[in-house]
């Protein structure tokens, strides 16, 4: 199966996706987590299989684009709306959804951009 073959439902709303779980990540980060641009916590999605039995999932870990981070509000669309869910759940497949974080300082973190520009 390709994914480009694979047909995918509407957006979702947060609160009624099983298996999105909001997760701490911050004791993997440094003191001063503004030089990375990471927020303290990510998104997982785990399908039902995968949470029945995860020996038999892969890890998929899902990088945003610019201004499509939480920190904007809520959820990001990106999560709920691309179609990586039902990808996920058709091909036994768990993603990572890490945030980015902002600094009034850096011009790139604005935007929510992860660091594409070697800038840190």
């Amino acid at each position: 199966c390709h994914f480009t073959d694979m047909k995918v439902s509407e957006c979702k709303t947060a609160e009624k996706i099983p298996g999105l779980f909001k997760v701490d990540q911050s004791e993997f980060l440094p003191e001063n987590d503004e030089k990375v641009s990471m927020a303290y916590y990510a998104y997982i999605y785990v399908p039902p299989q995968c949470r029945a039995d995860s020996s038999r999932c892969t890890l998929h870990v899902a990088f945003h684009g610019c201004f499509s981070k939480s920190v904007f509000g809520g959820v990001p669309a990106f999560i709920t709306c691309s179609g990586y869910l039902d990808v996920a759940a058709a091909n036994n497949i768990i993603i990572l959804f890490p945030q980015t974080t902002w600094s009034m300082s850096d011009p790139f973190s604005l935007a929510g951009c992860w660091d594409v520009a070697g800038y840190t």
